[in-house]
């Protein structure tokens, strides 16, 4: 829980911040959301195969076409461990946390649905305690593994009914991720054409990023 701490007063005091940026709600954006809050869960990490956890996301609208969200992540392997029967987790802690400004598109008619622009940065930091079945070699490792991304976005955000949204986003970036772990390789592997995609392995160098989301939010 220690871990935790850091991460979460400091995304409790962006939330504050881009709350307060302005007192009076912004003119309605394209016809639609009056509201100017959003309270967001990522459906992407829930199922993520590297770094699953659990999401929550906050946005503000603070100006007519501009919008902060900062969003933190809990990592945990709950769903994944129904699905993986290879790996046990013993331990698999940690948290990631990102800040995002939007530029909503302007158009020149209403529409339903806002496209937007943006750049975001995130940090990601995992610790984990690894065991697999015998079949597999190192039958046991741990690893902590830490990431730092800048990353430039298009996505769209989709009304559903009066309350709530959907916010889709895909985009690139650069990362640079650093792996320590007591992993060895086995005597005889097969060749592995990408090794940053590996979880576990050491690794220390910064290479493409290509984040996607998916959200689901309640708007008020």
């Amino acid at each position: 829980m220690r871990l935790l701490i850091p991460p979460i007063a400091l995304c409790l005091l962006l939330l504050l911040a881009a709350s307060n940026i302005v007192a009076q709600k912004p003119p309605v954006i394209n016809g639609i959301f009056p509201e100017t809050n959003q309270l967001k869960f990522s459906l992407a990490t829930v199922t993520d195969y590297v770094n699953p956890g659990f999401e929550l996301s906050y946005e503000k609208q603070y100006a007519r076409r501009f919008a902060t969200q900062a969003a933190i992540t809990v990592m945990s392997r709950g769903l994944k461990n129904l699905l993986d029967r290879v790996f046990e987790a013993h331990r698999f802690s940690g948290f990631r946390i990102s800040l995002e400004e939007k530029f909503f598109v302007p158009t020149r008619e209403i529409r339903r649905a806002r496209a937007y622009f943006s750049a975001e940065l995130t940090h990601l930091s995992v610790k984990a305690d690894i065991s697999r079945t015998k079949s597999q070699q190192p039958e046991a490792y741990t690893y902590h593994r830490r990431t730092w991304a800048a990353n430039l976005k298009f996505g769209i955000e989709i009304p559903i009914g009066s309350s709530f949204i959907l916010d889709f986003a895909a985009g690139t970036g650069l990362k640079h991720r650093t792996v320590e772990s007591n992993y060895e390789e086995p005597d005889w592997r097969p060749v592995e054409w990408f090794p940053e995609f590996s979880e576990y392995k050491p690794f220390n160098a910064t290479t493409l990023n290509v984040p996607g989301t998916i959200r689901i939010g309640y708007i008020f």
